[in-house]
Protein backbone atom coordinates (compact mmCIF):
# COMPACT_ATOMS: atom_id res chain seq x y z
CA UNK A 1 0.00 0.00 0.00
CA UNK A 2 2.01 2.84 -1.00
CA UNK A 3 0.80 5.97 0.14
CA UNK A 4 2.59 9.42 -0.12
CA UNK A 5 2.27 11.09 3.34
CA UNK A 6 2.86 14.70 2.82
CA UNK A 7 0.73 14.72 -0.30
CA UNK A 8 -2.24 12.81 2.04
CA UNK A 9 -1.83 15.61 4.44
CA UNK A 10 -1.80 18.49 2.54
CA UNK A 11 -4.92 16.90 0.27
CA UNK A 12 -7.17 16.39 3.87
CA UNK A 13 -6.10 20.14 5.10
CA UNK A 14 -6.93 21.56 2.04
CA UNK A 15 -10.42 19.17 1.66
CA UNK A 16 -11.26 19.87 5.19
CA UNK A 17 -10.72 23.35 5.11
CA UNK A 18 -12.78 23.73 1.90
CA UNK A 19 -15.52 22.16 3.33
CA UNK A 20 -15.59 23.71 6.85
CA UNK A 21 -15.71 26.87 5.16
CA UNK A 22 -18.64 25.62 2.47
CA UNK A 23 -20.40 24.44 5.49
CA UNK A 24 -20.14 28.05 7.08
CA UNK A 25 -20.84 29.74 4.39
CA UNK A 26 -24.38 27.90 3.85
CA UNK A 27 -24.60 28.60 8.09
CA UNK A 28 -23.66 32.33 7.79
CA UNK A 29 -26.60 32.50 4.69
CA UNK A 30 -29.24 30.90 6.12
CA UNK A 31 -32.04 31.70 8.43
CA UNK A 32 -32.62 28.17 9.96
CA UNK A 33 -31.24 25.15 11.46
CA UNK A 34 -33.46 23.04 9.48
CA UNK A 35 -33.13 25.54 6.14
CA UNK A 36 -28.69 24.95 6.50
CA UNK A 37 -29.18 21.41 7.02
CA UNK A 38 -31.29 20.95 3.98
CA UNK A 39 -28.91 22.78 1.46
CA UNK A 40 -25.54 21.64 3.04
CA UNK A 41 -27.50 18.23 2.01
CA UNK A 42 -28.26 19.25 -1.27
CA UNK A 43 -25.03 20.70 -2.24
CA UNK A 44 -22.89 18.15 -0.73
CA UNK A 45 -24.78 15.84 -3.06
CA UNK A 46 -24.91 17.84 -5.83
CA UNK A 47 -21.00 18.26 -5.76
CA UNK A 48 -20.40 14.57 -5.64
CA UNK A 49 -22.80 13.58 -7.93
CA UNK A 50 -21.24 16.10 -10.09
CA UNK A 51 -17.80 15.57 -10.00
CA UNK A 52 -17.56 12.48 -11.42
CA UNK A 53 -16.60 10.22 -8.64
CA UNK A 54 -19.77 7.87 -9.44
CA UNK A 55 -19.75 8.38 -13.29
CA UNK A 56 -17.46 9.56 -15.68
CA UNK A 57 -17.18 13.33 -16.61
CA UNK A 58 -15.57 12.52 -20.38
CA UNK A 59 -19.00 10.75 -20.94
CA UNK A 60 -20.97 14.24 -20.82
CA UNK A 61 -20.63 17.04 -23.79
CA UNK A 62 -17.75 18.82 -23.90
CA UNK A 63 -19.11 22.23 -21.90
CA UNK A 64 -20.56 20.31 -19.17
CA UNK A 65 -17.50 18.46 -18.84
CA UNK A 66 -15.12 21.91 -18.84
CA UNK A 67 -17.15 23.20 -16.35
CA UNK A 68 -17.56 20.25 -14.39
CA UNK A 69 -13.78 19.80 -13.85
CA UNK A 70 -13.29 22.91 -11.84
CA UNK A 71 -15.55 22.06 -9.12
CA UNK A 72 -13.71 22.03 -5.50
CA UNK A 73 -14.67 18.34 -5.44
CA UNK A 74 -13.36 17.12 -8.55
CA UNK A 75 -9.58 18.66 -7.69
CA UNK A 76 -10.14 16.72 -3.98
CA UNK A 77 -10.95 13.52 -5.56
CA UNK A 78 -7.71 13.86 -7.42
CA UNK A 79 -5.55 15.27 -5.33
CA UNK A 80 -6.70 12.02 -2.58
CA UNK A 81 -6.31 9.54 -5.36
CA UNK A 82 -3.25 10.30 -6.42
CA UNK A 83 -1.76 10.34 -2.80
CA UNK A 84 -3.70 7.24 -1.67
CA UNK A 85 -3.65 5.16 -4.51
CA UNK A 86 -0.65 6.38 -6.66
CA UNK A 87 1.65 7.26 -4.67
CA UNK A 88 2.16 10.69 -6.43
CA UNK A 89 4.32 13.21 -5.34
CA UNK A 90 3.20 16.73 -4.14
CA UNK A 91 5.43 18.50 -6.92
CA UNK A 92 3.53 16.84 -9.81
CA UNK A 93 -0.05 17.90 -8.18
CA UNK A 94 1.00 21.82 -7.90
CA UNK A 95 -1.60 22.74 -10.45
CA UNK A 96 -4.08 20.93 -8.10
CA UNK A 97 -3.29 22.46 -5.27
CA UNK A 98 -2.80 25.99 -6.20
CA UNK A 99 -6.74 25.19 -7.46
CA UNK A 100 -7.66 23.99 -4.04
CA UNK A 101 -6.00 26.69 -2.44
CA UNK A 102 -7.64 29.25 -4.72
CA UNK A 103 -11.10 28.00 -3.70
CA UNK A 104 -10.02 27.70 0.45
CA UNK A 105 -9.07 31.66 -0.34
CA UNK A 106 -12.45 32.41 -2.14
CA UNK A 107 -14.49 30.42 0.75
CA UNK A 108 -12.50 32.10 3.32
CA UNK A 109 -13.35 35.67 1.81
CA UNK A 110 -17.03 35.08 1.72
CA UNK A 111 -17.28 33.84 5.11
CA UNK A 112 -15.45 37.10 5.85
CA UNK A 113 -17.88 39.18 3.89
CA UNK A 114 -20.72 37.31 5.27
CA UNK A 115 -19.67 37.55 8.69
CA UNK A 116 -19.00 41.84 8.47
CA UNK A 117 -22.52 41.89 6.60
CA UNK A 118 -24.20 40.49 9.10
CA UNK A 119 -22.81 42.41 12.25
Amino acid sequence: FNTNIITLITGLILVSGISALIGCVIGLSSSNESSSTMISVFIGFLFLLLSGLFYPVDLLPGLAKSMLVLLPTSFEINLLNNALIFNTSIQVLNETIYYLAGYLLLFFGLNYYLIVKYQ
